[in-house]
């Protein structure tokens, strides 16, 4: 490694900051170039008017290794969600698991698969009877929602691996939001003697063995013995005239392989209330699942905030990407109507505050989380190879393991390429 020149991190998000932290605490010399004028990427805890409020990432699914570690070592409280989860159709709500009749069958036969599929073609081949239309709904609707696939190109066998035994797992909240994890991070970075530039949006990588040049759309440019890409998957897949586009010179197969690893569309809606109108419906629900244009929603529980989250994955997030946040709003407050038999207004009045997020309008994410498809195999495992031990890549889209799309998957992939680039 070349002491002299710097190891320069673009992206300033959970997998940016890990490498920083593993980096430096080896005596690195670490720049950090992040395109938006705060850390955290598709991470933001901001102060609502009554609570927290989680724009991106917000829970922890399951007893997490890395993450937990990472909050125990900076004292970061968590907690684990409580309440049921409730399914409301035909105007009745009951309690329910996240799955449906013929789960079992389904699960059994994504199992069997010998060679990989399409989510959407798997489900039509093997389950095309009328007795599974319930299934097949119930399924795509999981796919998207939770996983945010397309289910034209998701690979089902991905999907089995990552559904396989995920019912039973807790899921855990950071008390005071993920951007304490953040904060903590960027202290510890800095305090190590780390530089962190906001508002630096790269547009150029040129190189060679053993040393970059990393140029901003501003002007600037910065020279380093090796550079660690943890840009979203979503901006490395968009076109050369977007402005957050990296250009390499010489250029690089990597780029062109990331259009091979899914990228999914979220909304996220939340709601701070003026009181809990969805206590009609149940006081002790965390989840309700429904067919409307939003379909899921949850509460706070077990803290007793007066607060509602939507959430609109997939097919139906690609739908309404382009929709103006006032539409979105509107499009909220009609499926709440629905859902707890209320007027429009009688909604409306309930909620002091409305924020939006749309992730797939986001200039430098360009969506919410990756999926696997048939060929994201491949894909990841060229891009976790290191191009002349000079260019790495790390990310959520990266993680081969069956937990991706997680900030788990992050750290996971930002210390094993943090690993690569110091050894």
């Amino acid at each position: 490694m070349n002491h002299d020149l710097p190891i320069i991190i673009i992206g300033c998000g959970i997998a940016g900051l890990v490498a920083c932290k593993q980096l430096v605490a080896q005596g690195a010399k670490v720049i950090v170039l992040e395109a938006r004028d705060r850390p955290g990427g598709r991470i933001q805890t901001i102060q609502g008017e009554i609570a927290r409020i989680e724009s991106g990432a917000e829970f922890i699914h399951g007893e997490l290794p890395l993450t937990m570690k990472i909050l125990s070592n900076y004292n970061i409280g968590f907690h684990e969600i409580e309440g049921d989860m409730v399914r409301i159709e035909n105007d009745k709500a009951k309690r329910t698991s996240t799955f449906v009749d013929h789960w079992g069958k389904l699960m059994k036969s994504m199992k069997r698969l010998d060679d990989d599929m399409p989510f959407a073609e798997f489900l039509s081949k093997n389950f095309d009877d009328p007795i599974y239309e319930e299934l097949r709904h119930s399924a795509t609707r999981f796919a998207e929602g939770f996983d945010l696939a397309d289910t034209r190109t998701a690979s089902t066998l991905a999907l089995y691996h990552e559904w396989e035994g995920d019912d039973d797992e807790p899921q855990f909240r950071i008390d005071e939001g993920y951007g304490a994890l953040v904060d903590a991070l960027v202290k510890d970075c800095l305090n190590q003697g780390a530089s962190i530039e906001f508002s630096a949006i790269v547009n150029r990588v040129e190189w060679e063995r053993g040393k970059v040049k990393v140029f901003t759309t501003r002007g600037t440019s910065y020279s380093g013995s090796k550079v660690l890409i943890t840009v979203p998957i979503g901006v490395l897949q968009s076109s050369i005239q977007h402005p957050a586009h990296i250009n390499f010179i010489p250029a690089i197969p990597h780029t062109t392989q990331s259009h091979n690893i899914g990228f999914g569309n979220v909304v996220k809606v939340v709601l701070e209330c003026a009181e809990p109108f969805w206590h009609e419906r149940s006081k002790k629900a965390s989840f309700f699942f429904t067919d409307e244009v939003i379909p899921t929603w949850w509460t706070q529980l077990p803290r007793k905030e007066t607060v509602l989250t939507g959430w609109l994955g997939g097919s139906g997030a690609r739908a309404h990407a382009s929709k103006s946040d006032h539409a979105l709003a509107e499009i909220s407050y009609e499926s709440l109507a629905e859902i707890f038999e209320m007027t429009q207004s009688q909604v409306e009045s309930a909620i002091s505050k409305t924020h939006i997020f749309n992730w797939s309008r986001d200039p430098f994410s360009l969506g919410g989380y990756s999926f696997s498809t048939i060929q994201s195999g491949e894909a990841r495992k060229l891009m976790n190879t290191p191009i002349e031990d000079t260019i790495y890549f790390a990310g959520e889209a990266l993680y081969e393991g069956t937990g991706g799309g997680t900030v788990e998957a992050a750290i996971s992939s930002s210390m094993t390429a943090s690993g690569l680039i110091l050894h």
